[in-house]
C-alpha cells in the first residue's frame, strides 16, 4: 500500500491505496467473515477500503455490529422477522451503553456528520450555480440509506463485519450496511484525517450523477400498485382476498427540514403497514416506503411459497 505521496513506506502508513480493488479483496470463493481470523479480516478490510490504518482497533470497532458485543440483545430470531424485531426494539437498560462503547454506533454518529459535510462540500464546489434546493436534493440522494448500503456492498463490507450468528450475513439489511459504511468513514477520518476520508469518499462519488438520476426516475409506488393488483400475489405474498387493493401512504413522523428524515411515511394495505421510508419531502418518503414494501413483500412471498410447497409435499406423502 502507498501513502498519499505515493512513496512505499518501510513501516505502516496511512493513505488511500490505489493498488487493490474491493473486488480483488473479496474475490469469488473468499471466506466469509465468520471463518476469518482477526488479522486476516482486518487486512482484507484495509485492502477493500484502500486504506492502511495506524490504529487497527479503530477499524475493528468500525466493523463491529452491536449484536456482536451483546449476543443477548441479538437473540431475537433469524431471517426477516428477527431482523424486524432487532431494528424495532431497544436493548434492555444498561446493555445499550455497553454495546455502544464496544460497537460501531459512536463511530456511526461521527461518520454521519463527516459524510454530510464532505458530500455538501463536494456538491457546493462542483455546482457553483445550483440553488440551495437543488443542492439539498442532490445531497439527500447521496446520503440515503440505500445509497450507503450500495457502497458498502461494493466494498464487500458485509462479510467483514463482526456480527452475531443470528444475523444472516448474506441478507444484511440496508440499515446495518449503511451504518457500517458511516462508521468506516469515521474511522478513516479519525485515523488518517479529513483529506484521506475525502479521497475515500470521492471514489464512491464518481457515480453520483447516476445515483441521483436513478432515484429521480424510479417509480416504486407504481411497481407496488401493479404488484398488489396482481391476483396471483393476493394469496402468494399478501394473504389477501380477491378484489381491488390499493396501497395508501401515511405520514407518521416529521424530522428536521431538508434532511433525509424530514418525513417518515408508512405504506399501508388494508390498514396493515407493509413498508416504511424516510425522505426530504413526502414524495421521496413515499417512494422509499414503497421500495421497502416491495422488499418485504418479496420476502413474504418466498416464505409463503415455501410453506405451501412443504404442505403439498406432506399431503402427497400422506396420500
Amino acid at each position: 500500500m502507498r501513502d498519499p505521496a505515493g512513496a512505499e513506506p518501510p513501516t505502516p502508513a496511512t493513505g488511500v491505496d490505489d493498488t487493490t480493488t474491493p473486488a480483488e479483496a473479496m474475490a469469488p470463493g473468499a471466506e466469509t467473515g465468520a471463518a476469518l481470523g482477526d488479522d486476516e479480516r482486518l487486512a482484507r478490510a484495509e485492502a477493500a477500503l484502500g486504506v492502511r490504518f495506524r490504529d487497527r482497533n479503530l477499524l475493528r470497532r468500525a466493523l463491529t455490529h452491536r449484536s456482536f458485543t451483546n449476543p443477548q440483545w441479538s437473540a431475537r430470531g433469524r431471517g426477516a422477522e428477527g431482523r424486524r424485531r432487532r431494528e424495532a426494539a431497544e436493548p434492555p437498560p444498561g446493555e445499550a451503553e455497553g454495546a455502544a462503547r464496544a460497537s460501531n454506533e459512536r463511530l456511526e454518529f461521527l461518520g454521519d456528520a463527516v459524510l454530510g459535510f464532505l458530500v455538501a462540500d463536494t456538491l457546493y464546489r462542483r455546482f457553483p450555480d445550483a440553488p440551495e434546493g437543488e443542492l439539498t436534493a442532490r445531497r439527500v440522494a447521496l446520503i440515503r440509506t440505500d445509497t450507503l448500503a450500495h457502497w458498502a456492498r461494493q466494498l464487500g463490507l458485509g462479510p467483514l463485519l463482526y456480527i452475531n450468528n443470528g444475523e444472516e450475513v448474506e441478507n444484511l439489511s440496508d440499515r446495518v450496511l449503511a451504518n457500517a459504511f458511516e462508521a468506516v468513514l469515521a474511522a478513516i477520518y479519525g485515523d488518517a484525517g479529513l483529506d484521506v476520508a475525502r479521497g475515500f469518499l470521492e471514489e464512491r462519488l464518481v457515480e453520483a450523477d447516476a445515483i441521483i438520476t436513478r432515484l429521480a426516475t424510479e417509480n416504486y409506488k407504481g411497481r407496488l400498485q401493479e404488484l398488489v393488483q396482481d391476483p396471483e400475489w393476493h394469496q402468494a405474498a399478501l394473504g389477501l382476498d380477491e378484489g381491488r387493493h390499493t396501497p395508501v401512504y401515511v405520514v407518521v413522523a416529521r424530522g428536521a427540514p431538508a434532511t433525509e428524515g424530514a418525513f417518515t411515511v408508512e405504506a399501508r394495505l388494508d390498514d396493515r403497514a407493509i413498508g416504511v421510508g424516510e425522505g426530504a419531502n413526502k414524495r421521496l418518503a413515499e417512494q422509499a416506503a414503497a421500495r421497502d414494501a416491495l422488499l418485504n413483500l418479496g420476502a413474504a412471498g418466498e416464505e409463503r411459497a415455501a410453506r405451501a410447497a412443504g404442505q403439498e409435499d406432506r399431503d402427497g406423502a400422506e396420500g
